[in-house]
């Protein structure tokens, strides 16, 4: 149960009224990390411009971007992010022995590869931010990735693992 309650209502607050709607419209209900961070409408706001983003990006899928939460989600145990993220992943056909494989090993997500050694990389510097490689960023270079999209894609995972410290600092599952 959350420390304490969380905001449903965007109330007389000019900031969570326009965050709202548009949340509301994009998703089409509040996610309980949103009711969470509108404690500081400013917080939320941040929150949903650093993401917000990532909902529509022109190159990093939407598979990679939702194996990416899961994944960091399952490092950080957060219940609620790994719930929800999982079920995103069984909606467009990962199956749940896949779900259950890929925490052991990466190579069993349904990524390409190409976007599974950038997932692979953004895991890595999650759990350990020094240990991606001078030769590791030079090949996902190779294979195509650009400068931006290497620092988008892990700013994503970053963006991730800190909406599951709150989440999960507060207890709210």
């Amino acid at each position: 149960m959350p420390h304490f309650p969380l905001i449903t209502q965007a109330g007389d607050d000019p900031i969570l009224k326009t965050l709202y709607a548009e949340v509301e419209q994009m998703m089409g209900e509040i996610p309980l990390p949103i009711q969470l961070f509108a404690h500081s409408p400013q917080m939320a706001l941040t929150l949903m411009t650093g993401m917000k983003p990532f909902f529509r990006h022109p190159t990093l899928s939407a598979p990679f971007l939702t194996w990416t939460r899961y994944l960091i989600a399952k490092h950080s145990h957060c219940s609620y992010c790994v719930d929800v993220n999982a079920g995103m992943l069984l909606e467009i056909g990962v199956s749940q022995t896949q779900l259950i494989e890929a925490w052991e090993d990466l190579d069993k997500t349904s990524l390409d590869e190409r976007e599974q050694p950038l997932l692979k990389a953004v895991i890595q510097a999650i759990q350990d931010q020094k240990a991606l490689s001078q030769q590791q960023t030079d090949h996902l270079i190779a294979l195509g990735w650009s400068k931006k999209e290497l620092v988008e894609a892990m700013t994503h995972a970053g963006l991730s693992q800190m909406l599951d410290l709150v989440v999960n600092a507060f207890e709210v599952q």
